[in-house]
């Protein structure tokens, strides 16, 4: 037997401890008199049939309406029914220590009125014990989800097990899937094997590798046409991304896409500069092809920086864009070398779009990030961005804005370090603009503000030390 809880079922049950029968489950076997009506037969069999079935609503209604249903009473075999080892236990002779040869067994079955509101169902399973038709009787969903909850309450393992391969073999509906949910604990494991696969992972991990090959597929998309099937297929996973219902799954997902990208835009970049430095002429065509990776390496970066944003989930995002001094030092010595200026002259541009954003979004706490991340931010990226505003040239219209939103965000977050830690990033600030004071307006408040702070007296800020009343 599959199921455990149909095995204990299966064991027989110890006999009734009183006399007085069980309505819910039988009555014990009685003699109908001469002038009692057969009730119907449920379907044409050799033999005379010797059960009278009754079907009752459990519990009753409380108030019956005119149309609620009556009891009903129908004529089986026992043969037959001992297919079912909830009947063939209630027949045997255990339960029936009174009954002759030839007597008629009188048994009741309440319907659950909370599932069921006729006794159609029932009736349709009772028939199958006769024709064995699953596969006419079983042909849709609802259908078979209905069935396998009498099956399983009569322990009938055929009509079960024809119920199962039904619903494994076919689409359901969202409502369908849950019912299939409620399902699922009532079956065997063996039994349930295929719809728990269907429904669910065993390992959490898998779902994340799922996600995490989508996001590296649309990634390594192209967006050069407004048509184009790849730029479709990224459309599709940040709709999906934004409709996913765990934020910390997507989160984890993107921040290994985003680790992931960072290392290889760091080993590209690496790998670019080593070959140039042995460049030969005759390998101009190797050095563009080289200089195209890395760039599209950094156009990946940006779109991975744009989704954990827009969905907020760019804390471990940030941390590692913050701690990550390799890459820093990397870019640094790009734009020294001038390779940048060789073929890979959008790529400042790209790093400092990607610093943009997260610097923005950890100034005004949509990031939030420890004290010690914020000046690995400061202390890491503020080099790169000086060099930046004296070597790279701004030509977009998009871009007019990068140093000034960059000037801002910075000075916010140099604002929530220590005195002593932010005096020392203010005066490396200084060569940030050569412009004039009225240039540089956020500059000259974050000067004004650390001298207002400094002025305060030490004692004036330490907490009163309360005393005990003698």
């Amino acid at each position: 037997m599959s199921s455990l809880k149909r095995n204990k079922q299966q064991e027989e049950p110890p006999p009734p401890q009183s006399t007085v029968p069980d309505e819910t489950l039988t009555a014990a076997p009685q003699i109908p008199s001469p002038t009692t009506c057969r009730p119907p037969i449920l379907h044409r069999h050799s033999s005379p049939s010797d059960v009278i079935l009754r079907l009752f609503m459990d519990p009753p209604s409380p108030s019956p309406s005119p149309s609620s249903q009556e009891d009903l009473e129908v004529s089986l075999h026992s043969d037959v029914l001992r297919r079912s080892n909830y009947f063939s236990t209630l027949l045997s002779d255990r339960w029936q220590k009174n009954c002759s040869s030839g007597q008629l067994f009188c048994l009741n079955l309440g319907v659950s009125s909370s599932r069921y509101n006729s006794f159609e169902y029932h009736l349709n399973v009772l028939l199958l014990f006769y024709t064995n038709d699953f596969a006419g009787s079983i042909n849709s969903v609802s259908t078979a989800l209905s069935f396998i909850h009498v099956a399983l309450e009569l322990l009938f393992e055929e009509c079960v097990s024809a119920c199962v391969r039904f619903i494994e073999a076919v689409a359901w509906t969202e409502e369908e899937e849950q019912m299939v949910l409620d399902v699922i604990p009532l079956l065997g494991l063996e039994e349930s094997r295929e719809l728990r696969a269907r429904v669910c992972v065993e390992k959490e991990e898998c779902s994340e590798e799922m996600l995490h090959g989508m996001i590296l597929a649309a990634m390594n998309a192209t967006t050069d046409s407004k048509w184009n099937k790849d730029l479709w297929q990224r459309l599709l996973l940040e709709k999906l991304l934004r409709d996913f219902s765990s934020k910390d799954f997507v989160g984890r997902a993107l921040s290994r896409a985003f680790n992931m990208k960072l290392s290889e835009s760091n080993q590209s970049l690496r790998s670019y500069l080593d070959a140039y430095k042995v460049r030969d002429a005759s390998q101009t065509t190797s050095w563009t092809s080289d200089a195209c990776k890395v760039i599209t390496c950094w156009k990946q970066m940006m779109w991975l920086v744009e989704r954990v944003i827009e969905l907020r989930v760019a804390n471990d995002a940030a941390i590692e864009w913050s701690n990550n001094a390799s890459l820093v030092a990397v870019l640094l010595e790009a734009l020294s070398s001038k390779v940048w200026n060789f073929v890979a002259t959008d790529l400042p541009v790209h790093a400092l779009h990607c610093l943009r954003k997260l610097t923005i979004e950890s100034s005004t706490g949509s990031i939030l990030l420890p004290r010690q991340v914020r000046m690995n931010l400061i202390k890491n990226w503020l080099p790169f961005l000086i060099v930046c505003l004296d070597k790279v040239v701004l030509k977009e219209d998009s871009d007019k804005s990068l140093y000034l939103d960059l000037e801002q965000a910075f000075i916010k977050i140099i604002s929530t370090l220590p005195l002593a830690d932010s005096k020392d990033f203010l005066q490396q600030f200084l060569s940030f603009y050569s412009n004039k004071a009225e240039d540089c307006p956020h500059l000259v408040s974050a000067l004004e503000t650390w001298f207002r702070r400094a002025s305060h007296p030490p004692q004036d800020l330490v907490p009163s030390s309360t005393t005990t009343p003698v």
